[in-house]
């Protein structure tokens, strides 16, 4: 497939190049912090399903994308994290639904509409990242739940 899509040449070539890099660059990224968590803290911190949904990640948005994902998908589960933590004392949780939660973000923050005739003729009809705008909603939104978590738990800040 790959010397075919060379062959081809052209956007394909670059569409599958960009896919590559971004499969090698979003699950390396995963699976170095989980070998170095791993030898640091002498546990698993993160599993192979986390790798490869972010090398999956990488492969469908690009390097630049997995790379957000990957630092806002901790903003994601804080909330998630301090509750159960609160009511269980677990402290484990599973990383990979942030994962997605994050990509969700990124692509509607991200997208914008750049589809229009002309940009789908030439080709040039790709996600534009706009992070700034991205880290402004996932720390607005993040402020959100935040503020509403005494509420709905009937605790205190204070106890918190």
């Amino acid at each position: 497939v790959i010397t075919a899509v060379w062959w081809l040449g052209g956007s394909y070539w670059q569409g599958l190049l960009s896919s590559l890099v971004g499969l090698a660059f979003g699950g390396g990224l995963v699976w170095a912090i989980r070998i170095v968590s791993g030898y640091v803290l002498g546990l698993e911190a993160m599993g192979f399903g986390d790798v490869t949904l972010m090398a999956m990640i990488g492969a469908f948005l690009g390097w630049q994308a997995a790379l957000m994902t990957f630092f806002l998908a901790p903003f994601t589960a804080v909330v998630l994290a301090l509750s159960q933590w609160i009511l269980t004392g677990k402290r484990d949780i599973p990383f990979g639904p942030f994962l997605c939660a994050a990509a969700a973000i990124v692509i509607v923050g991200c997208a914008g509409d750049t589809s229009s005739p002309e940009t789908v003729d030439s080709r040039m009809h790709y996600m534009h990242l706009q992070g700034r705008e991205v880290f402004k909603l996932a720390v607005n939104k993040l402020t959100e739940l935040l503020n509403r978590f005494p509420e709905r738990t009937g605790l205190s800040l204070e106890a918190v």
